[in-house]
């Protein structure tokens, strides 16, 4: 008996969803000139019917985006030595991904989270799962950064702190060194 009723619910759990993506969908381009619009959005109810409900849309502007927000060439070096070339973006929500030189199987994608801490000067704290070559769990890994803005929000540099961990959280290594950073705009080129 449980079995049934848990496939009968099952199956109208799907039902409902397809019929929810199956419901006529519309895009359109507007221009608006206030911070805030307000709008109706349909939303469905279960006899069919539409039901009008109120709606706000809110305009960013580029004023209200933090400088360090956008997209960046990093190198992360110890005494001088660069360790890893990475590309990373940062995020206007305070999300930022990097994507390490690292080969893809050993782990190349960090995601972190940024805040600015005074002035020009940002703290970024982000994670990295690790991959030894053979495949297996290496363990995480943690990379924090203090770094600073130049005047001219095309670069910047600071120092990091990594962190690797075997999957139990027991620390394998503790590296310390720099990270310098310019960004990339619509007129970089690769080489």
């Amino acid at each position: 008996m449980k079995t049934t009723l848990s496939a009968v619910s099952a199956a109208l759990a799907m039902v409902l969803l397809s019929t929810l993506c199956a419901l006529p969908a519309s895009a359109g381009c507007a221009q608006f000139s206030v911070s805030h619009t307000h709008a109706l959005m349909q939303q469905p109810s279960w006899d069919g019917q539409a039901q009008l409900l109120p709606a706000s849309f809110t305009l960013v502007s580029s004023q209200d985006v933090d400088p360090i927000v956008g997209f960046w060439k990093v190198n992360l070096s110890v005494q001088g030595q660069v360790v890893d070339a990475a590309y990373a973006q940062w995020h206007s929500d305070g999300t930022e991904v990097m994507n390490s030189s690292r080969p893809a199987p050993t782990g190349n994608i960090c995601l972190g989270v940024w805040k600015r801490v005074s002035g020009r000067t940002y703290k970024l704290n982000h994670f990295a799962l690790s991959w030894n070559p053979d495949g297996s769990f290496q363990g995480p890994a943690q990379i924090q950064e203090t770094v600073r803005l130049d005047h001219g929000g095309n670069s910047f540099s600071g120092s990091f702190a990594l962190d690797q961990y075997d999957p139990n959280g027991n620390l394998l290594a503790h590296v310390e060194g720099d990270v310098a950073a310019t960004r990339i705009n619509l007129h970089t080129k690769l080489f």
